[in-house]
């Protein structure tokens, strides 16, 4: 990852960034990882106290009741990650 690039990618995840397995604590949200930057394709990310999800390699949204949800763009492949910390709040 050249230097410009890696100003693309939150701290947080860079060490996860081509690593299925790893895992990332989402800290600042809404983000969106550019996968031709960082591939996150089978890392696990989360938000504490509000779920999270494994990045799938095909595009789709994942949520969970407790206010997380991912989604992996079409074309792209970048992924986005976005919290609901109120519950009842409405949906995105």
């Amino acid at each position: 990852m050249g230097e410009a690039e890696h100003l693309l990618v939150p701290e947080e995840f860079r060490a996860a960034c081509g690593r299925p397995g790893a895992h990332g604590v989402v800290r600042h949200f809404p983000v969106v990882i550019p996968h031709a930057v960082c591939d996150l394709t089978g890392v696990a990310l989360s938000y504490p106290g509000h779920g999270g999800a494994t990045v799938p390699a095909r595009p789709c949204s994942i949520g969970s009741s407790a206010g997380f949800r991912l989604t992996v763009h079409p074309e792209t492949l970048d992924v986005t990650v976005d919290v609901q910390l109120q519950p009842g709040a409405p949906p995105w």
